[in-house]
């Protein structure tokens, strides 16, 4: 299944006589088949050109449901798509492009965003019932932390259903969760007039909020409730409140209490301190509920707390980021680079964090973490080497030490055992964010490709503690650019700022390589992060990449 697939569950693709299959959307995406087909529009896959990269191209034509002309619609897609384009998040679907679709009577719009291999939740649910509590607690925390990302902006969803999250399998172990359609985000900061129409009910009704049923005030505990009915449905395999229509359903989330899950579902068995953490989610006041996501995650930690489970609960990609349940936003690790002068090391370098690695690419870089196999008091260590510095990698320096030292040097391996278990973030996995600028290079790991940017990969953090990931990314007509990823805590997430290659020259030989500058001998280990030197002037310092750009354009 993929990214339309929250559309229409099941929905028929045929799509013989569709006009928009084998064209090309203004210049820069062409159609090659239909995925889905829904009330208000349709999902092809599709290809942009430019970048020959997969992508879902949403299509929607500017009717409301009486197939009449919105005059509102114009203002509520470019909303919802500059919104989406704005939110940067592992666990939103990302927007490449959209705009009004050129050169088509009667008018429509498009949406490009990245092709997601995976299925919706409604779809795990109807084929499994219900989850069980470490698994539904695990894609919760994910959605809620999309949500905090988007609450972060101001703009509440109002439309949370499991059609609306995808799940994406990862690359090396558990899920990634996708929150997909804004469609009807509504902006907290805007004072305009609301963009519906007048009378309606937009949003899906066994999982709107009395306050979005009774035209009350929308906030973030909005979402909070709806994510509280997708809760209540993983662990019970029913909703709250079932009826023979639409308008039963609302007046009961309006006046009637919620049941307990195993009045709904004799075979629910939900720990006590869950199930109650739910009903206070659906508290029909608003102020009953978690005050926002941070709250809600917090929330899921006391839960897992309570009920004995580790912080990686869950079989889900992200489980480990933010575990401690605080709710705090986990701080993106910026990108790193590291000069061609690094000496190669004569041994492999060490495993006590992602330190950069000598290759023999051009131009290098790389995203480190600190060594979760590094003694308990040296756990927030973080060692980078940041900017064009010729600061040498952990390994490396380490390496260079060491012959300087007496011989009792042996009986180093004896720290480790001061800790007697290792720390939160040996468990579980992590995603990396590979981004670049220009977009759309190309990752390899081994000369292999694993996709082009922007890229998430999912991280064991078992697996990378011996042997880190080496990656590469590559563009025709600049220089490769390496990475070196170790263990984790959080996501992390790298902008590769890539430099055009120079042209060779045509009249005169080459002159010799002059002998690359020589890096700044390290100084002794102190235990804390090094003082960022001052660059010098012959070596400035790239400036800090901006926000990926987008490539937008769009017709009004």
């Amino acid at each position: 299944m993929s990214t339309a697939e929250k559309l229409s569950d099941g929905a028929s693709a045929s799509g013989e006589s569709d006009p928009l299959l084998g064209k090309v959307l203004n210049q820069k995406f062409k159609i090659h088949s239909l995925l889905a087909t829904g009330g208000m529009g349709v999902i092809y896959r599709g290809e942009q050109i430019a970048l020959e990269r997969q992508v879902a191209i949403k299509v929607l034509t500017p009717t409301n449901s009486s197939n009449q002309i919105d005059p509102n619609f114009h203002k509520r897609f470019f909303l919802e798509a500059s919104i989406l384009a704005r939110l940067q998040h592992p666990n939103i679907v990302t927007v490449f492009d959209y705009g009004r679709v050129e050169n088509m009577e009667p008018e429509r719009y498009f949406m490009a965003m990245e092709f997601l291999e995976g299925e919706t939740l409604f779809r795990r649910l109807r084929k499994a019932g219900r989850l069980s509590a470490p698994d539904a607690m695990g894609v919760a925390r994910q959605i809620a932390r999309g949500l905090r990302e988007a609450h972060k902006h101001g703009v509440v969803h109002r439309d949370l259903k499991p059609s609306n999250v995808m799940l994406v399998p990862g690359e090396d172990t558990g899920e990634l969760v996708k929150i997909l359609d804004f469609g009807l985000v509504k902006v907290l900061a805007d004072d305009s007039e609301e963009l519906t129409q007048q009378g309606s009910f937009l949003g899906s009704p066994r999982f709107m909020s009395p306050e979005q049923i009774s035209h009350g005030k929308v906030d973030l505990r909005t979402d909070v409730y709806s994510l509280g009915v997708i809760v209540y449905q993983m662990l019970c395999g029913k909703v709250p409140f079932e009826a023979q229509n639409s308008v039963q359903i609302l007046i009961a989330h309006l006046q009637q209490p919620v049941p307990r899950m195993r009045e709904r579902n004799p075979e629910a068995d939900v720990p006590e301190p869950l199930e109650a953490f739910v009903l206070r989610c659906l508290s029909k006041d608003p102020e009953g509920r978690p005050a926002n996501m941070e709250a809600f995650i917090r929330g899921l930690g006391e839960c897992a707390q309570a009920m004995g489970l580790s912080p990686a609960f869950g079989s889900t990609g992200l489980v480990t980021m933010d575990s401690t349940g605080t709710g705090r936003m986990p701080t993106p690790m910026p990108p790193v680079r590291v000069m061609t002068a690094i000496p190669a090391s004569p041994s492999p370098p060490s495993s006590s964090g992602g330190s950069a690695s000598p290759v023999d690419d051009a131009s290098l870089g790389a995203a480190s973490r600190p060594a979760d196999a590094a003694p308990q008091g040296r756990k927030g260590i973080v060692l980078v080497a940041v900017g064009v510095l010729a600061v040498a990698g952990i390994g490396v320096a380490m390496s260079q030490m060491r012959p300087t030292e007496p011989p009792p040097a042996p009986a180093q391996p004896e720290k480790p055992q001061v800790a007697p278990a290792p720390p939160p973030a040996d468990v579980g996995t992590f995603v990396l964010m590979v981004e670049s600028m220009p977009s759309g290079a190309e990752v390899l790991e081994d000369g292999k490709p694993l996709g082009t940017t922007p890229l998430q990969l999912s991280i064991s953090n078992s697996s990378v503690r011996a042997n880190p990931r080496r990656l590469t990314v590559r563009q025709e007509g600049y220089e490769p650019y390496s990475i070196v990823q170790g263990p984790s805590d959080q996501s992390v997430r790298l902008v590769a700022t890539l430099t055009k290659r120079a042209a060779a020259p045509t009249s005169s030989p080459a002159a010799p390589t002059p002998p690359p500058p020589v890096a700044p001998a390290p100084r002794p280990y102190s235990g804390r992060p090094a003082a960022r030197p001052t660059p010098t002037p012959d070596a400035p310092p790239p400036a800090a990449p901006s926000p990926r750009p987008l490539d937008i354009q769009i017709e009004r």
